[in-house]
């Protein structure tokens, strides 16, 4: 698996001042590669806010790794044309791949991402944690109806292959350990 941070083209659009505004550090790349890594899976990490993803790069990175590949990217809003631009790319160059997208922008925009037939599988991390709503129920309550019904009705349309919904981890409970 290759888990892509695409570029946020900080430079165009923060100018001068984005050499004062740090990187964001793709955390939720990393845990997840550590959780395949600790399961035995070949994981291979391109963080294109650190090193702009070329075609050559995307050659070197799948050289060693099973078909069909398979591409999971990182989407936030500020990022989400170059995953665009990536996928495109990915699936020009590896027909048989599976594209992944995941984060908030999926979740937010859903209809967005899923008008793109370069993404395969959508992640919907569409969850407001247990604490917002104990100060909040009845927004909280509105909210993921809502973010439920945009999917629900997406799937009626038939309008992805496949999705992925996560619930809050205190469906689940505490954590013992983190991966």
């Amino acid at each position: 698996m290759i888990l892509i941070n695409p570029n946020s083209n900080r430079s165009k659009k923060l100018g001068v001042f984005s050499r004062y505004v740090p990187l964001s550090v793709p955390f939720g790349i990393g845990y997840l590669a550590g959780y395949l890594v600790k399961h035995n899976k070949r994981v291979k990490i391109l963080d294109d806010e650190a090193d702009f993803i070329s075609d050559r790069a995307l050659n070197e990175c799948v050289e060693g790794i099973e078909q069909p590949y398979i591409f999971g990217l990182s989407c936030l809003t500020a990022a989400f044309a170059r995953a665009q631009e990536l996928a495109r790319l990915i699936k020009a160059k590896y027909p048989d791949s599976k594209v992944l997208f995941g984060n908030i922008h999926p979740t937010v925009l859903p209809e967005e991402v899923l008008k793109d037939n370069n993404v395969d599988i959508v992640f919907n991390l569409a969850v407001i944690p247990l604490p917002t709503s104990l100060e909040k129920p009845v927004w909280v309550f509105e909210e993921n109806v809502k973010m439920a019904f945009t999917f629900l009705e997406l799937a009626r349309r038939d309008k992805f292959k496949t999705l992925v919904h996560f619930s809050s981890s205190e469906a689940y409970g505490t954590a013992l350990n983190v991966p």
